[in-house]
């Protein structure tokens, strides 16, 4: 009669046993996958930040600036249009302070993440060719986020894709 009452708590501890494990199982699956959606969290709103950044950029671009006729030294806002039409003059101060100060230009547009702009043509202005602005992301450098925004804009009477790609 003892034997039975021994296989018997034996049995409960076991069960007992059981239920804490799966208690402490669940209890890891379940902080993984909050660690988890959090982690998606954050990346999603980092893409957004940047997605904002780039269509800013964008829109920031194809306006005057300020000053309205700004130079390499008095520009205090970039931009590269005047009255929808890209301004030969203003895309050559560009590419040059971007060329000499690129944190200076990051500044200048606005934003805090790298960026590299790009157009479909390349833009004779004033005997230089200009393809591209902006740093140029290498094949090796591991960018987690990128954001691309497009805007049209006139070029000597002809439309030219303006391509902005802004990343962390």
């Amino acid at each position: 009669m003892k034997r039975g009452l021994i296989k018997q708590k034996k049995a409960q501890v076991w069960s007992f046993d059981l239920i804490v494990a799966s208690i402490i199982f669940l209890s890891v699956i379940l902080f993984f996958y909050l660690l988890t959606i959090n982690l998606q969290t954050d990346t999603f709103s980092e893409q957004k930040k940047l997605q904002r950044e780039a269509n800013a950029l964008a829109d920031n671009l194809l306006s005057s600036g300020t000053p309205q006729n700004w130079n390499e030294t008095n520009v205090v806002k970039i931009g590269i249009a005047d009255d929808g039409k890209l301004n030969k003059t203003k895309l050559l101060a560009f590419k040059n302070l971007a060329e000499s100060d690129y944190t200076r230009t990051k500044s200048l547009l606005g934003i805090s993440d790298n960026y590299y702009i790009n157009f479909t043509q390349p833009i004779n202005a004033n005997g230089f060719s200009i393809d591209t602005i902006g740093s140029v992301p290498s094949a090796e450098q591991n960018y987690s986020n990128l954001a691309v925004a497009t805007r049209a804009v006139a070029v000597d009477g002809k439309i030219v894709i303006l391509k902005v790609n802004v990343w962390s």
